[in-house]
């Protein structure tokens, strides 16, 4: 009974003429295709991220390079191992700064004020974020200027620029 409901429901054939799909159904499934790919690369990429406070089948007790073979992948399992970040997997290159990570940030941060206080420097503040206009105004006055910018789009009217090197 369930197949004579589904072809009942199921459309005509198209007419002998019609030599295939239409324009808006292979769009759409070029978009479905892509949003697959995305997503198999977001869950790749998310596998290969170590996981902290977790525990994977490869999980190693110990080190696996030395400081000397590789000194990124070196520092970067010292300081997962540690806990002292935790990737923040909802935005890709961020992380959280645990409380031992603070800690330390406090004191260079603390030293450094105290050293930046006894030269009597100003200190001034930059903004953050910079919309395209004035990014543009920055370019035609300022000889080689490179801006390294992750650019917000959602949840502004304008899309706006994070200035990473200001940070």
């Amino acid at each position: 009974m369930a197949d004579n409901n589904a072809a009942a429901a199921a459309p005509a054939a198209p007419p002998a003429a019609d030599a295939g799909p239409s324009k808006s159904a292979l769009k759409k499934a070029e978009k479905l295709a892509k949003q697959a790919a995305d997503k198999a690369a977001k869950a790749a990429k998310q596998a290969a991220l170590p996981i902290v406070g977790g525990k994977k089948a490869e999980d190693t007790i110990g080190m696996t390079v030395t400081k000397a073979e590789n000194f990124s992948q070196w520092y970067t399992e010292v300081v997962l191992k540690a806990e002292m970040i935790e990737y923040y997997s909802e935005i890709a290159g961020f992380f959280i700064l645990r409380p031992q990570s603070m800690y330390i940030w406090n004191t260079i941060r603390n030293w450094f004020q105290s050293r930046i206080e006894a030269l009597e420097v100003e200190e001034c503040s930059f903004p953050m974020f910079l919309s395209s206009k004035s990014l543009e105004k920055e370019k035609d006055h300022v000889e080689g200027f490179a801006p390294e910018l992750a650019w917000v789009t959602k949840a502004f009217v304008l899309p706006l620029g994070y200035d990473t090197t200001t940070c």
